[in-house]
């Protein structure tokens, strides 16, 4: 067992044995020693091997895994620019950029409205509406 996690077991076991007493002092110091703690998690999140060494495989099988995760939500965020806009993504992108996949070109959205329940989208390039759901309008050029 390392210093640090000897370390945190004793405080961990001081913690519990005065985690029933409710004063002001105790509640501050606890918040004091939360902070410190916010620190260290900092300290350890700029490199995540920071002071550590796998003593086994299973410790570096969930370090893998975990790395392996963040890789994965990396590539659905970037697989959702792959998706076609919704509507509420095509309210939030008026006066930006949008790749129009039946026109193979980049257009800029100029406003929309809705009529009884259809939606509709314009463009800085044409002085009309056309209709949402047969439009393709994607976040990144579909190739």
């Amino acid at each position: 067992m390392s210093k640090c996690s000897k370390k945190c077991n004793e405080i961990k076991k001081k913690i519990d044995s005065i985690s029933g007493l409710d004063d002001k002092f105790v509640f501050k110091q606890l918040c004091k020693i939360e902070n410190i703690i916010y620190l260290i998690n900092q300290y350890a999140d700029a490199d995540k091997l920071n002071g550590t060494c796998f003593k086994d495989h299973f410790d570096y099988m969930l370090y893998i895994m975990d790395n392996k995760e963040n890789e994965e939500e990396i590539k659905m965020e970037e697989n959702k620019k792959l998706d076609k806009l919704d509507w509420e993504e095509i309210i939030n992108s008026v006066g930006e950029p949008v790749y129009d996949e039946e026109m193979k070109r980049w257009r800029v959205i100029d406003g929309y409205e809705r009529k009884w329940n259809d939606f509709y989208v314009s463009f800085t390039d044409m002085n009309c509406f056309f209709n949402y759901n047969k439009l393709k309008l994607y976040l990144k050029e579909i190739k």
